[in-house]
């Protein structure tokens, strides 16, 4: 992706972000807050009957105070960003790009793709959920420290939740803007040729200094521009290492484009 679809992607994630640290801090209190009802004994939980039953309830509150504190509609509102995105590519377009072109299977893949992360997002917070569950239970059966166990569950929120979160948008914002290239070659009418974009410093992942053409690699000798069948096959090549956090896409190029580089 170029440079100013990547500070797009880079504003909405730390927006994200921002939003997602004061649902970390709500959902924090709520749980101390329910911890501290427990029954205790000089600074440590009691294996009592009561403090059980009480357990047994903490799971669902914690999921109620999530979706309470906007867990939810933070993801929605993420995704009607969608066409502010959508604007910057189309702006941004370099020298040689095809232009977009959608038709009306487009939104249905929108909305595949949304459902999808969607998806994620919304199991990362049921995870996290049963996680400081098991911790809160675990603690109540072999008397651990309060003050430690209170500890714990913010490192879970701050470490997973937060963080886990924010990569999962920033991943999604990376595809959304790949599937879109995708989406509209769909509808193009000739052959494809691609350049793989994105930014070429010190910590660029050594798959993308391949395709990028920082690095050179025998099967792919004309990277950063790409023949239909070479993208196919980096794409291949690549997917392990791009998972998570890639800045690199591809974007699709005119033959002459194409040819005008590659020699």
């Amino acid at each position: 992706m170029n440079k100013a679809v990547s500070t797009k992607i880079d504003q909405q994630t730390a927006w994200f972000e921002r939003n997602m640290q004061k649902i970390a801090r709500r959902l924090d209190a709520r749980i101390a807050s329910l911890i501290r009802e427990l029954d205790s004994s000089g600074g440590h939980l009691l294996n009592t009957e009561e403090n059980i039953q009480l357990w047994a309830q903490i799971y669902g509150s914690i999921l109620e105070e999530l979706r309470a504190a906007g867990y939810t509609e933070l993801v929605t509102r993420l995704n009607e960003k969608e066409n502010d995105l959508l604007r910057t590519m189309k702006m941004s377009c370099v020298t040689g790009a095809v232009p977009l072109a959608f038709t009306q299977t487009s939104q249905s893949a929108i909305n595949a793709f949304n459902s999808l992360w969607n998806a994620r997002i919304g199991n990362l917070g049921n995870d996290v959920a049963r996680q400081i569950h098991a911790i809160i239970g675990d603690s109540i059966f072999g008397g651990t420290n309060i003050s430690e166990l209170v500890k714990s569950v913010k490192a879970i929120l701050d470490q997973q939740l937060v963080r886990y979160a924010t990569t999962y948008v920033n991943t999604s914002r990376a595809k959304f803007i790949q599937m879109m290239q995708y989406e509209a070659a769909r509808n193009y009418d000739g052959e494809l040729f691609w350049i793989y974009e994105g930014p070429a410093d010190n910590v660029t992942r050594p798959v993308c200094r391949e395709g990028t053409g920082m690095d050179v690699n025998a099967m792919f000798p004309n990277a950063p521009y790409f023949t239909e069948e070479e993208r196919i096959e980096f794409e291949s090549y690549s997917a392990p290492e791009r998972t998570y956090e890639c800045r690199h896409t591809f974007m699709q190029i005119t033959k002459e484009y194409y040819y005008d580089h590659v020699r």
